[in-house]
């Protein structure tokens, strides 16, 4: 476990003084998020931040780092809301799998994450301001004829779309 950890410390130095291999040290300290050893995962997650600079992520990626937030480790479903705060999704599809992930710990952990979860659908509304406002009904799971009249506000995966859109909206300038 040392030398892992050890491993995970040089490439994230590496990643922040050589952007030239910042891709790679990502593709690497997402693959560690593989390992069986919870303090390795954390450490990849912890050297991911060292020098993450809002990397696009690929759709392995983000299902590499999703599969990691079923596990009932609070320090490192934490390092995960943290991670996808910096990162930026392209594709509506796999931005919607990100969205499902968050919700469905939502429900499996609802005491723990709310906060997190709520704070990372803020944080992910504006920084995917226009992939969110060109796909909010998708993301409300509606179709704009029939608008509801009343949202479901005692929902909580509601209110965290809901956060999400506005976020975004709100993160637009006037014409954009």
């Amino acid at each position: 476990m040392r030398v892992r950890l050890a491993g995970i410390k040089v490439m994230s130095i590496f990643g922040k003084r050589c952007p030239s291999i910042r891709t790679k040290v990502l593709r690497f300290l997402i693959d560690m998020l593989n390992d069986e050893i919870d303090e390795v995962r954390i450490g990849a997650l912890k050297g991911i931040a060292r020098f993450n600079q809002v990397q696009t992520l690929k759709e392995n990626e983000v299902e590499t780092v999703l599969f990691n937030l079923k596990e009932d480790n609070f320090t490192l479903r934490e390092g995960i809301y943290q991670f996808f705060s910096q990162t930026r999704i392209q594709d509506i599809g796999l931005f919607m799998t990100l969205i499902e992930g968050l919700l469905d710990n939502l429900k499996r952990f609802p005491s723990q994450d709310q906060r997190l979860i709520f704070t990372l659908m803020n944080l992910l509304g504006k920084s995917h301001k226009h992939l969110i406002t060109e796909n909010y009904c998708q993301i409300f799971g509606i179709d704009k004829l029939y608008l509801p009249q009343s949202p479901p506000l005692e929902d909580m995966q509601y209110v965290a779309k809901f956060i999400l859109v506005a976020s975004a909206a709100k993160a637009l300038k006037p014409g954009q």
